[in-house]
């Protein structure tokens, strides 16, 4: 990429399924399951929609070339 930063979100976001685990070590330390994956329906789609809103105004935010590939435009920061 010739020195240009590549502008990427990696992310595992949630599937809002509620998993309880049988480890004895979890459950001893109080984390036999998943916080926060039993949210209502609408309440789910309200955070991921703001989570990847949040990326999204990121990635508007970021420096642009001039240039383009394949449609997309490539972030044009630099590396140090």
């Amino acid at each position: 990429m010739d020195g240009t930063r590549a502008a990427l979100v990696v992310t595992d976001p949630p599937y809002n399924v509620a998993v309880e685990s049988d480890s004895v070590g979890l459950a001893a330390d109080g984390c036999s399951s998943i916080l926060n994956e039993d949210m209502p329906e609408e309440e789910f789609a309200g955070f991921l929609h703001a989570v990847f809103g949040r990326y999204a105004a990121s990635w508007t935010q970021l420096p642009r070339s001039k240039s383009s590939t394949n449609g997309f435009i490539r972030g044009s920061s630099k590396t140090p």
